[in-house]
């Protein structure tokens, strides 16, 4: 029976019990004597059970977990009336996994403030614990590094900042020892300056205190400047391996220690254990041996010139400024080739510009097509009135400083307005702008605009920072170039795919002409009916036939003259709705009534020359996504190809049919007609290639069916042998 209180919890509740059952967590309920009344899924899966039934059968909260050691806290303090509790612990799953747990226990209370059941909510926190056990190691670490970067800027004391960084390791690491070693003056060997975790009787031997260059691994990894790692001493060839595995070692990586791209020593990290040096492991010793790489050549700094800590602070300063300026060009190259929209691109590098620099304004001007005029293209930190004259919004090519530069190429710097020649100086004294440099943007070796940096005091422009500033005009130069060469190309594309549809008009009108003898032949017989009935009318009014008797005959022949009429007009009309050029329309449609009414087109031409034309169409077919009259066209461009090359009749089939490609439908043409040469197959869809005799074809049928086809996100493929006919391939994407 379920206490009152748990069935509300879990039953009446929906919100509840949806919690329940979809909690990631495992949550038991348990009754006032600790049977397990419930349990959820996750709650199943992570104590190691397969059903629900293994818990709940005639098994008790209570026995579950006494005979679980890791469970008995978490019975304790789940049976004790009142509390809530939280900690964590480590489990064991019914197979034996062991796992980190975070437990919540609490007792339900009834109306009466007395026990009622237990509500216990498991989590298994084992990979938040890896998570981060690898955080505090890497914190650590960087804890570490930052201590020995600090002892560098602190001392120049080399020994004792070797020491100090010693002990830092090994309060961190996982290894028994370091040793770290130092070319001597004549760089020819290696000697032991600092080390720990040792015996004295390994460190005293010669070769471990002194090693010349290339003499085992230690020497090696300094002629090198590799790392090199041991896992195992017993697999090593180093000349010494007997004795450092009769220290206990067994693992061991060399470290070089470089120094303005050149080894100065290296540092021995091992283990006494078998131990794998991962990636980050290697790379954070790696980290160190740089730092002590830089405390070597600080204190040779130090030796020969004072004050050499201040200029080193000084470098410092530089190259985080010219690595903040880098990382500025990378940001604006990287815009630069992922957009070519010209606006986004400028307003970003303005921004970049400003945040690294902090100039006080720049603008931009772009060069117009005709190469007369410079066009404002974006500009920050001006003023509205500035900003809005005229000579500001654009200027004449050889117009003052900005027109100069565009026109010669070449950078111009005003350091103080106050002694400038420029036309529009006033306007500029008048903003507050006292220092300017000029950047020509380049492309191809071509001017395409200018860059105007300005600063409301006397500003000197270094060269660094003006060629800095170039760098950047080079990169808006490509944005521009990009930007007009990307508005060629989209003309260029537009003026191609007009083409397309003239040569496809061209293409129709090229297979109406073929089928104007047919289609003549196909009027004229209807026409010369309607004319024998005609005249046989006009005869009988002559001879004064058009009494009662006759009216039944006459309605006839007016019956007939109506029929052949309107199948003459049926064929005019097919005929102009198919040469009729229009834009692409795509619609879903019947890809049975696109054939038929191609056929409608060829039918009579196959009669005469003999063709047996066969039609083969699944039924329930989808409809299909496209152009109904292009569709039509490169289905007639087929036919005709067909027919032709069967010169003595023959049989010729469409078929149309699910795809085994999904969501896609097969239309299939083929004939028994001559077939096509191997050596020919590989071009029969390039455009004007034909192996007809001349006079016979232009070769555009095919290369247009293609483009059609292509053009409606479907696929043509051929197969033919000679002397036994081709079969063509289309499939096209379905309405679905």
């Amino acid at each position: 029976m379920i206490p009152e209180p748990l069935k509300g919890l879990y039953e009446s509740e929906e919100k509840y019990r949806t919690i329940f059952e979809w909690s990631r967590d495992a949550i038991i309920l348990a009754d006032p004597e600790g049977k397990i009344v419930d349990i959820n899924r996750p709650g199943i899966t992570i104590l190691g059970y397969e059903t629900k039934d293994e818990i709940l059968s005639p098994v008790s909260f209570v026995d579950v977990f006494e005979k679980r050691e890791d469970l008995y806290q978490l019975r304790k303090n789940v049976l004790k009336e009142g509390s809530v509790s939280e900690y964590e612990t480590r489990l064991v799953t019914k197979q034996g996994r062991v796992f980190n747990a975070l437990i919540t226990s609490s007792v339900i209370l009834d109306v009466n403030n007395e026990a009622s059941g237990y509500v216990v909510i498991i989590r298994d926190i084992s990979h938040i614990k890896k998570v981060q056990e690898q955080i505090e190691r890497q914190n650590a670490r960087l804890t570490i590094l930052n201590a020995v970067s600090k002892a560098l800027n602190r001392s120049l004391d080399l020994n004792k900042v070797l020491a100090h960084t010693i002990d830092k390791m090994l309060e961190i690491l996982e290894s028994d020892s370091v040793r770290i070693y130092l070319y001597d003056k004549g760089r020819e060997c290696l000697n032991l300056v600092a080390h720990k975790g040792l015996s004295d009787r390994f460190v005293n031997k010669s070769f471990i205190k002194c090693r010349k260059i290339g003499d085992g691994l230690l020497g090696q990894t300094v002629l090198t400047a590799d790392t090199r790692v041991v896992v195992n001493f017993l697999r090593s060839e180093d000349p010494y391996v007997d004795s450092i595995i009769e220290e206990g070692l067994q693992s061991t990586v060399y470290i070089p220690l470089v120094s303005k791209e050149k080894p100065v020593g290296a540092m021995c990290v091992s283990s006494h254990s078998e131990f794998t040096f991962s990636a980050d492991y290697v790379e954070f010793l790696t980290a160190i041996g740089n730092e002590i790489g830089v405390a070597i050549d600080n204190a040779n700094l130090y030796e020969n010139v004072k004050g050499a800590y201040k200029e080193l602070t000084k470098a410092q300063e530089q190259i985080e400024a010219q690595n903040a300026r880098l990382t500025t060009l990378n940001t604006v190259a990287m815009a630069v080739s992922s957009s070519l929209y010209l606006n986004e691109v400028i307003d970003h590098t303005i921004d970049r510009i400003v945040d690294i620099l902090e100039p006080d304004s720049v603008r931009i001007y772009m060069l117009d097509r005709e190469r007369e005029n410079l066009y404002l293209m974006a500009h920050k930190g001006l003023s509205h009135k500035f900003i809005s004259k005229s000579f500001f919004q654009s200027r004449r090519v050889g117009d003052g400083l900005l027109g100069q530069t565009v026109f010669t190429g070449e950078t111009r710097i005003v350091d103080n307005f106050l002694r400038s020649e420029d036309p529009y100086v006033d306007s500029i004294i008048e903003e507050g702008l006292q220092s300017t440099v000029y950047i020509p943007l380049m492309s191809k070796e071509k001017s395409v605009g200018v860059m105007c940096v300005s600063s409301h005091s006397e500003f000197r422009f270094s060269s660094d920072y003006v060629e800095f500033l170039t760098a950047i005009g080079n990169q808006i130069g490509v944005a521009i170039d990009n930007a007009n060469l990307y508005e060629s190309i989209k003309s260029a594309y537009q003026e191609l795919s007009e083409a397309h549809e003239q040569v496809i008009h061209t293409e129709k009108l090229a297979s109406l002409g073929k089928l104007a003898a047919t289609i003549a032949h196909e009027i004229n017989n209807p026409l010369a009916a309607v004319l024998t009935y005609i005249r046989l009318m006009r005869k009988m009014l002559r001879r004064g036939n058009f009494i009662p008797k006759r009216i039944e005959d006459i309605s006839r022949y007016l019956a007939t003259m109506e029929s052949e009429t309107a199948r003459c007009g049926d064929i005019v009309k097919n005929l102009l709705a198919f040469s009729r050029q229009s834009k692409i329309t795509i619609e879903d449609n019947n890809i049975e009534e696109i054939i038929d009414r191609t056929l409608i087109l060829i039918a009579h031409d196959l009669e005469i020359k003999g063709i047996q034309l066969e039609k083969e169409i699944e039924s329930d077919l989808p409809k299909v996504r496209c152009d109904f009259k292009q569709i039509q066209q490169a289905l007639l461009n087929l036919v005709i190809n067909g027919s032709e090359a069967m010169t003595k009749g023959g049989i010729l089939t469409i078929k149309a049919r699910l795809s085994q490609k999904k969501d896609f439908l097969e239309v299939e043409v083929s004939d028994t007609g001559c077939g096509i040469p191997e050596e020919d197959m590989k071009n029969i869809f390039e455009p004007f290639f034909t192996t007809k005799e001349e006079a016979k074809g232009v070769g555009l049928g095919l290369s247009v069916v293609y483009g059609i086809i292509t053009r409606h996100n479907g696929s043509i493929e051929v197969e033919s042998q000679e002397g036994k006919g081709s079969i063509f391939r289309i499939q096209l994407p379905t309405a679905q």
